[in-house]
């Protein structure tokens, strides 16, 4: 086996950490950077909620090129403008670096819709289905969606998953289909990432299916709508799941917010929730009331683990949570007789 590429990440912010706390097999990052004004430079990647990766995230000009061979652009939570990139793609190409572009990608599979073949109604999925959702965005979604695809993996079992970032490719599975993001009418997007689906399950034939959500659920107010949580409502019309993993921020007050989620999506979808995380981020609704956008205060690692323990959930950076987790996922699938495989 080849061994993995060394490669740099820029822009760096706290929500690619997963890039760096999760393996691949094709690449290893060893260098990040971001711009002076980010708050990141001289610190390790992980200090803004309180970990450590031994990667101290570097100014551009502090790049050690001749280190790596990939450059990976990343999309970020802070908005960047593209000649700031110039220098150090300039650089790279100068020394022959494969630069790789992660900021506008996405899954352009061809929707088939032939309904001599399929006809008009839901396929039945006959693998296991892992569903991951989030109330909205800055929830640690993507962290869970590894976490899932790790706890199958290391336990021998096949994947196919479906991710929420537009560069899922690189990471070795899929990205969320573009046409659920069309103009096609809600009930051909439906019936179509159903269609997908099963597919995919007779193609790949994995033992277990994960599909990660982009978005949220319902508004956060009539202000903040949140997209009225329209992909989980065609995804979860599309496929019925056998395990949902929720993912929200953290609200002052966890546990009623949860249990009200949990009853809507009961209610709404005839779906249980199976298990819950919290991630390292809250909204600030002052600071957002005053500049008339969703604003999010990140928050320290030790206090989301002490606050999971209140509400019965779980931690994306609590080795001791994640291995919970991981025992309760697989054992319930197990106990489901109509799933031989697992």
């Amino acid at each position: 086996m080849a061994a993995a590429s060394r490669a740099l990440m820029y822009p760096y912010d706290i929500s690619l950490l997963h890039m760096i706390m999760h393996k691949f097999p094709d690449f290893e990052i060893i260098e990040v950077a971001s711009p002076n004004g980010w708050g990141y430079v001289g610190k390790d990647a992980g200090s803004k909620i309180g970990i450590e990766t031994g990667i101290i995230v570097k100014h551009e000009q502090e790049i050690e090129f001749n280190q790596i061979e990939k450059l990976f652009l990343m999309p970020s939570i802070i908005s960047l403008d593209d000649k700031c990139f110039r220098t150090i793609i300039d650089k790279a190409k100068s020394l022959n670096i494969e630069i790789i572009d992660m900021r506008n990608n996405g899954n352009d599979v061809c929707l088939k819709r032939d309904d001599k073949l399929y006809g008009t109604e839901i396929k039945k999925i006959d693998k296991p289905v892992v569903l991951v959702i989030g109330t909205g965005d800055r929830t640690n979604k993507f962290d869970i969606q590894l976490i899932v695809r790790e706890c199958f993996q290391k336990k021998g079992y096949t994947v196919s998953q479906i991710g929420t970032k537009g560069y899922c490719e690189y990471l070795g599975f899929h990205s969320f289909p573009n046409f659920m993001y069309s103009n096609l009418q809600v009930t051909d997007r439906i019936l179509g990432f159903n269609h997908y689906i099963y597919e995919l399950s007779k193609s790949e034939n994995a033992d277990v299916i994960i599909i990660g959500v982009p978005g949220g659920l319902m508004p956060y107010s009539e202000k903040y709508n949140n997209d009225f949580g329209y992909l989980n409502f065609m995804v979860s019309n599309a496929v019925v799941p056998d395990y949902v993993v929720l993912a929200t921020t953290y609200v002052d007050y966890n546990r009623d917010y949860i249990n009200a989620i949990v009853d809507s999506l009961r209610y709404k979808y005839e779906y249980d929730v199976d298990a819950v995380f919290i991630g390292n981020s809250s909204i600030n609704w002052d600071v957002t009331e005053s500049l008339d956008t969703l604003t999010y205060v990140t928050l320290d690692k030790n206090f989301i683990d002490e606050e999971v323990r209140k509400c019965n959930a779980y931690s994306v950076y609590d080795s001791d949570s994640i291995k919970q987790f991981s025992e309760q996922l697989i054992n319930t699938l197990v106990g489901y007789d109509n799933y031989p495989t697992l």
